[in-house]
């Protein structure tokens, strides 16, 4: 809740500076810039599926192994609330709310000596976070070209519980009251791999530039 509420006042901020130092001469001008276009092209190349560190499996304990993780679901991403275009010393940029769709998880394999196996996934109801584009335009195409300032805030994350497929109903209720007790450290690992994943899957999508 507290660190909600410390992101919340630092977008705030970032909004009100950005007020501040906007400019109204022509290198501010977002006239017949499709900001709109641009933005929906990009979140149309976020992927279903975006797997980062190594993707085979290695020991946890005695007889048990857990695989590569992957995030899922990022192609859900929508916008929340309106584009905020702005100028900073002439420099056009774009402020970006976005919110994930429940579908959104991280997800790891597991398996056991005993044949058994399935996933650990963190799942969450939903995310808002906000992030900074610098806008150009591709003059001899006139397309916009967006590149990846940020940084990228968390604004909330709600709903977060840890679920284990595969195992049985006693291990699920266990896994179940974890997330009750320690919904502070699921925030964290939530936070420590969405947020660096979110970034690399925008820079992946903006690597062609052009959009």
């Amino acid at each position: 809740m507290m660190w909600s509420l410390c992101a919340l006042v630092a977008v705030s901020f970032v909004g009100m500076a950005s007020a501040f130092l906007s400019t109204t001469d022509s290198s501010c001008d977002f006239t017949h810039i499709d900001l709109d276009g641009a933005v929906d092209k990009l979140l149309a190349k976020f992927p279903e599926y975006h797997f980062f560190g190594p993707q085979s499996f290695a020991p946890l304990f005695a007889g048990l192994e857990i695989g590569g993780r992957h995030v899922r679901g990022l192609n859900g991403m929508r916008r929340y609330g309106p584009l905020l275009p702005y100028c900073v010393n002439g420099t056009r940029m774009l402020q970006l709310d976005l919110i994930t769709s429940s579908d959104t998880e991280l997800s790891t394999p597991w398996r056991h000596c005993s044949g058994s196996e399935g996933s650990i996934k963190l799942r969450q109801l939903f995310t808002r976070l906000t992030t900074q584009f610098r806008v150009n335009l591709d003059e001899s195409r006139r397309n916009v070209v967006l590149s990846h300032e940020g940084p990228t805030l968390p604004v909330t994350t709600e709903g977060l519980v840890l679920v284990l497929e595969g195992a049985g109903d006693i291990a699920k209720q266990a896994i179940g009251g974890l997330s009750l007790a320690f919904g502070g450290a699921l925030q964290l690992q939530w936070a420590s791999n969405f947020y660096p994943n979110f970034a690399e899957v925008v820079k992946n999508a903006l690597d062609n530039n052009t959009l």
